[in-house]
């Protein structure tokens, strides 16, 4: 693994020199080209005799007509519009605040500017090599959340069992509710034929009980009536009995006479009558 260092992008382009030497009579394109530099090849020899101020001087012009010449390496970034008060951007996720420009701070800004230029003039960043630490920490960040995403999925999968469960036990819990409802519907029915009943029969006992009440009392006033018959029967007969005693004892005695024998002595008879009411 390598990480690239970035390096942060300037809003502003970078504010080029007031003053621009002119650039030498004697010169080509090609010798530009081939005196600049190239940031993927070798360097150049350098010159080890004493430059005089002449050769600095004639090299920067030089120099400066070939980059005016060339394609910029990096495109202009469009200017920032004026905005009062301050505001906060985002570059390669490096926070900066943006304040109005003073005298102070534009001398500032430039000198910032052409150093981040050069910075992006330079070579491209170096991949730097990392130790294989950060590698055993993503792997295992990677298997934890390997192993996470299981125990979710797990979970989610048990959830779903649960509620699953949930749900036929809802479905039963109403299919026997309704089959409840429907019993005790008719339950309702069943006791509402035995309460008719139940009137029907209470009813027809008081009938039958009045009709019973009169019949017995019908009953007892004929026996009374057949024991009040029965005692004047028996009262009658008592008195047929005893006329017929003293006509046969008169009889007797009359036969008696006509033989001339002494009368015998009078048999009593004692007999008791109890009458009861029913």
């Amino acid at each position: 693994m390598a990480i690239v260092q970035t390096l942060p992008v300037p809003l502003e382009p970078a504010p080029e020199a007031t003053t621009t030497p002119p650039a030498p009579a004697m010169g080509s394109v090609s010798s530009l080209i081939s005196g600049r530099p190239c940031p993927g090849g070798p360097a150049p020899s350098r010159h080890h005799g004493p430059p005089g101020p002449t050769f600095f001087r004639q090299q920067d012009g030089l120099l400066r007509g070939g980059y005016e010449a060339q394609e910029p390496l990096c495109p202009a970034v469009p200017p920032r519009k004026a905005v009062p008060g301050t505001t906060f951007t985002y570059i390669n996720e490096d926070f900066r605040t943006e304040s109005p420009s003073t005298p102070s701070s534009d001398m500032e800004d430039a000198r910032e500017q052409r150093a981040r230029n050069a910075h992006l003039r330079g070579p491209p960043p170096k991949l730097i090599p990392v130790s294989g630490k950060l590698e055993k920490v993503y792997e295992d960040r990677q298997r934890h959340w390997q192993r996470g995403r299981e125990d979710g999925a797990a979970q989610a999968q048990r959830a779903q069992r649960a509620q699953q469960l949930l749900q036929l036990q809802v479905f039963q819990l109403q299919q026997e509710k309704r089959q409840l409802q429907d019993d005790f519907a008719q339950l309702l029915q069943e006791r509402e034929q035995l309460e008719r009943r139940c009137e029907e029969q209470r009813d027809g006992f008081e009938g039958e009980r009045l009709a019973w009440q009169a019949e017995k009392e019908q009953v007892i006033r004929y026996q009374k009536q057949l024991q009040h018959n029965y005692i004047q029967m028996y009262r009658r007969n008592r008195q047929l009995e005893q006329e017929l005693q003293r006509l046969s004892l008169e009889l007797e005695a009359r036969e008696l006479a006509d033989l001339g024998l002494a009368e015998p002595a009078p048999c009593i008879c004692l007999e008791e009558i109890t009458a009861t009411e029913i």
